[in-house]
């Protein structure tokens, strides 16, 4: 049964999350929620938002067989239930009173109309396996190429905190194992950006294979796939999470993906989704210095083989 099913959009951050969930709400079937997991302090955000009170880190992890105290939030969120009075309390401008209202009454209007939620989150993504199962949700894992993840981190200056990681146990001895020597060694001497996009990338993605391995019933999909021809790859999507694929969902994925849009974006509209798919998906091509390339693909070969032929891979 699908009808009422929550769904997950996850994945690395900057491997096509926002893109991919608002191009699964363009049926009018299921409402977008934003990154319910998160951080406000680490993310220097301010104003009303979904959780009530901070998760203790980024990319939080909570074990797939426990409880966790953040669960009514979270069902309140997986409900479309907005948290409106803790949010007054977060106003500080007119902008956030406005967009507490709004974020409230559309909110409130999808769970009155019967709407599916769908949360966007890859800062949820190593607690993917725990909210698949506390809210029977479907999973839609996105797997970005890992020089494409680079340019992006790269472009934006995103230098990643990795106290994050360590400050999880339950985390580094499970998922991250492979990775947790190297962990701490770039928390103690920090490395260019290049190098942690690629510990990133692969402490990621070591985690998705070992998802695609134990739950074959979630979706995975390369962003790369969907953007060479997101009308085609966008319906196994649909189909796979019970969405109708109807002519608004065609119409809005087109005018979003297709030639002519803009194949590149200012840094700072780094949210924007209405590009030139392809160009976009190959946008690491221009912006990478070849000796970058070069370090990225030896980097990450070996967990990228699980996602990506060797042609597919190495193509330039």
């Amino acid at each position: 049964m699908t009808a009422h099913q929550p769904i997950l959009v996850t994945g690395a951050h900057r491997s096509g999350t926002t893109w991919a969930g608002k191009m699964l709400c363009a049926g009018n079937e299921a409402f977008y929620v934003f990154e319910p997991f998160d951080v406000a302090k680490d993310a220097g955000l301010e104003g009303p938002r979904w959780m009530p009170r901070d998760l203790p880190y980024m990319f939080y992890h909570i074990p797939e067989n426990s409880s966790s105290e953040y669960e009514p939030a979270l069902r309140r969120t997986v409900e479309l239930r907005y948290p409106l009075l803790p949010n007054l309390a977060r106003i500080r401008t007119p902008r956030h009173c406005g967009r507490l209202c709004k974020d409230w009454l559309f909110s409130h209007h999808a769970r009155l109309t019967g709407k599916r939620p769908l949360l966007k989150d890859p800062i949820a993504l190593f607690s993917a396996e725990w909210l698949a199962r506390t809210f029977d949700m479907k999973v839609v894992v996105m797997i970005r190429h890992p020089a494409g993840f680079a340019s992006s981190i790269k472009r934006l200056n995103w230098h990643f905190n990795f106290e994050n990681f360590i400050g999880q146990e339950a985390l580094m001895d499970g998922l991250l194992a492979p990775y947790k020597d190297q962990i701490f060694e770039y928390a103690r001497h920090p490395r260019d950006i290049i190098d942690q996009a690629i510990l990133v990338w692969n402490a990621m993605y070591s985690a998705v294979r070992r998802y695609q391995e134990t739950h074959p019933d979630w979706h995975f999909v390369t962003h790369e796939r969907l953007s060479a021809d997101p009308l085609a790859e966008f319906k196994p999507v649909y189909d796979y999470c019970g969405l109708t694929w109807n002519a608004s969902a065609e119409t809005v994925i087109a005018a979003h993906t297709r030639g002519g849009n803009p194949r590149d974006v200012s840094p700072e509209n780094y949210r924007a989704i209405k590009r030139d798919s392809q160009a976009a998906a190959e946008a690491w091509k221009r912006r990478l210095e070849e000796n970058e390339v070069e370090r990225i693909l030896e980097g990450t070969r070996e967990v990228a083989s699980h996602f990506y032929s060797q042609e597919e891979f190495d193509a330039r």
